[in-house]
């Protein structure tokens, strides 16, 4: 299958399906998708959908899937109508198998997409988050070395364990890790766009930090602090030229994670922050 996220479809899942029952696969199958996050999103949704759940595999062969998804999600989805992973399911992968020798294929673009989410959890938590992308993008760019690169997967790693120990569904405390999120889909998922998931993400921090500058959580010098982790990565989109307010906006206000927390009719809950940490 392809790997964007129009490619997460459908008629994606239905020809993963059909390809199981016509080749002959049972209950005792594993599936084991060999991809990045499109790949193990669609696979994994098609492994718990099969036989009401068969065993799954992750082997991440992206930054950003390996340190952020497969090992310890169980949330697996495809996007549909226009909005991003609004159908899916929970379904635990029965182990994760990370080969950090897959980075060497990957280009600027696939490594930022990796970092983009490590600069959130450096926002959110702050302590080795924080110090990690200090001496990463604040510091190198994305000139990382192969052990640069083996610490920030285990960083990650331990952030998403952190919080999925207590909230494995990511529906109460959890929701943290939604924070740039709401804004980021919307983006990836607007007609012309183009942008990779983690610069997607720092984008919608931004728009996260001014939200809280605006509204008083977040004071100029904290969200000065804040943005130099974001402009360190330098994320990259391309805009089309029409005015796309609307189209973002109304794909902000279907964010799939809507409907978690009590809200007003009309408003749009957003996972803001005060500083980092």
């Amino acid at each position: 299958m392809g790997v964007s996220e129009q490619n997460k479809t459908m008629a994606s899942l239905d020809h993963i399906l059909e390809t199981f029952l016509k080749g002959g696969g049972s209950r005792k199958t594993v599936v084991m998708p060999v991809g990045g996050g499109i790949v193990a999103n669609t696979y994994g949704l098609a492994a718990g959908l099969l036989f009401r759940g068969i065993r799954l595999v992750q082997c991440p062969t992206s930054f950003l899937n390996a340190h952020d998804a497969a090992a310890s999600s169980q949330k697996q989805a495809i996007n549909h109508t226009g909005y991003k992973n609004i159908v899916g399911l929970y379904h635990v992968p029965t182990m994760a198998l990370i080969d950090t020798s897959f980075y060497e294929t990957l280009g600027v673009t696939e490594l930022k997409a990796g970092l983009g989410e490590l600069t959130k959890n450096a926002a959110l938590f702050g302590g080795q988050h924080y110090e990690l992308i200090k001496k990463t993008t604040m510091t190198k760019g994305v000139a990382l070395s192969g052990d640069d690169l083996v610490e920030a997967t285990y960083i990650g790693l331990g952030a998403k364990d952190m919080l999925l120990a207590i909230d494995p569904k990511e529906k109460h405390l959890a929701l943290l890790f939604e924070y740039g999120h709401t804004v980021g889909h919307a983006l990836e998922l607007t007609q012309g766009v183009r942008t990779s998931h983690g610069e997607g993400v720092t984008i919608g921090m931004l728009a996260a930090s001014y939200i809280s500058n605006k509204m008083g959580i977040m004071s100029d010098a904290d969200r000065e602090a804040h943005d130099a982790l974001v402009l360190a990565l330098d994320p990259q989109i391309e805009i089309p030229k029409r005015d796309i307010t609307e189209e973002v906006l109304d794909k902000v206000m279907h964010d799939n994670k809507r409907g978690y927390l009590p809200e007003r009719e009309g408003f749009c809950p957003f996972i803001l922050n005060q500083r980092i940490g």
